[in-house]
């Protein structure tokens, strides 16, 4: 027969246990880039810290790897995309990134048809 003590301990410890927390989804970013961009070098070193956090798969494409690419975004870069949705544009605070990752978590977006053709040119970071 169990002593009080033990059935208290016993208590305690059953009632203390939680469920793990469910982990959180992987985020799929894509970040048109260009060697020799200072902006892009930035953006990517935010997303390098947040994915310590925020589980996140990054792919880097370099707009100058494709003439469509290169017609169609030119200059304007860094651009990122998460999970299939623009969201940000050369800079972004680590406040809005980190809050951005977590929405992103639970949508789903198309990335345009130009980005799409040139994913084979990306590079896993």
């Amino acid at each position: 027969m169990a002593s009080w003590l033990t059935k208290l301990w016993s208590h305690l410890t059953e009632t203390g246990r939680r469920e793990p927390a469910a982990a959180a989804p992987v985020v799929e970013a894509v970040l048109l880039t260009r060697p020799g961009c200072c902006l892009c070098d930035e953006l990517k070193a935010a997303l390098q810290r947040a994915a310590q956090r925020s589980p996140l798969h990054l792919l880097e494409i370099d707009v100058s790897s494709s003439p469509a690419l290169e017609a169609a975004y030119g200059e304007r870069i860094p651009l990122l995309w998460l999970n299939g949705s623009l969201s940000a544009k050369y800079r972004i605070s680590e406040q809005e990134l980190h809050e951005k990752l977590r929405r992103a978590g639970t949508h789903r977006a198309k990335l345009p048809e130009e980005i799409r053709r040139g994913l084979g040119r990306g590079n896993p970071a």
